[in-house]
């Protein structure tokens, strides 16, 4: 784009308007003052008036800088907690694996999404690590207290509740377990679309602060998301199948 291109289209877009009134004005003075229409006992006055447009655009400057790093902060990969999108994920039709330890609170909170998903014909992985295993006692040792037990009863739960929801809501629920001892959460939606979202969350060890690592990746970040992608399938193809129990009750879980 040449220049009277870029200088047509900033004044539009009302960008840098405060450069071109400051460039205009002190190419104004210089002439009237080579020709003689400005003396030079007027110049200070005017010179102080482009250094205040000047400061003006500085400011300005710095606030749109400002603007742009907290945003960048904000849209890092890393972060305490999972962006805005990820209950709007959950809630939008398609594929979804979920891979965790017990994952009892997901599974509770998002009973019902899950149950459309699969109404809808949509495919839904679980992953999680089976009870009574070395991943399941290695897992317990990472809680900050001693709850002997606490974990298997966990991953018990959120069996049983997966065979109500399989009971009632039929679909391509497909629920494996894994001997592994697994240092992450994951739930990944849609992961076959230029839309897939895969969020991750990284298991603390033994630490009282009620925080975690999470991230969230997209087909933007190319390699790391094909790097996580390949860990969820080779997890998912050495587990084996899980044989669920239809629970209770088919209703939501409290």
């Amino acid at each position: 784009m040449n220049l009277p291109r870029r200088i047509a289209a900033d004044v539009r877009h009302g960008e840098n308007i405060d450069v071109y009134v400051t460039i205009v004005v002190a190419l104004t003075v210089a002439v009237l003052n080579v020709i003689g229409v400005v003396p030079s006992s007027s110049l200070t006055s005017l010179v102080l008036a482009v250094l205040g447009l000047l400061a003006i655009g500085g400011l300005t400057t710095r606030a749109r800088l400002d603007q742009l790093r907290e945003a960048v902060a904000q849209s890092g990969p890393m972060r305490t907690e999972f962006p805005a999108s990820y209950p709007a994920d959950l809630a939008k039709p398609g594929d979804l694996w979920v891979v965790g330890v017990a994952r009892r609170g997901f599974i509770n909170d998002y009973f019902h999404e899950l149950a459309d998903r699969l109404r809808a014909g949509h495919e839904v992985r679980i992953l999680l690590v089976r009870p009574g295993s070395a991943g399941a006692q290695l897992a317990e040792d990472r809680w900050p207290a001693k709850l002997p037990g606490v974990m298997d009863k966990s991953i018990d739960a959120s069996l049983e509740i997966l065979g109500g929801l399989q009971a009632s809501a039929g679909g391509r629920l497909e629920v494996r377990l894994t001997d592994q001892e697994l240092s992450f959460g994951a739930v990944y939606t849609n992961p076959n679309a230029s839309s897939a979202r895969l969020y991750l969350e990284y298991y603390a060890y033994k630490t009282r602060m009620d925080t975690q690592l999470r991230m969230m990746l997209s087909r933007r970040d190319g390699a790391w998301l094909d790097h996580f992608r390949e860990q969820l399938e080779e997890l998912w193809a050495d587990a084996t199948p899980a044989v669920l129990h239809p629970a209770a009750t088919a209703e939501t879980p409290r």
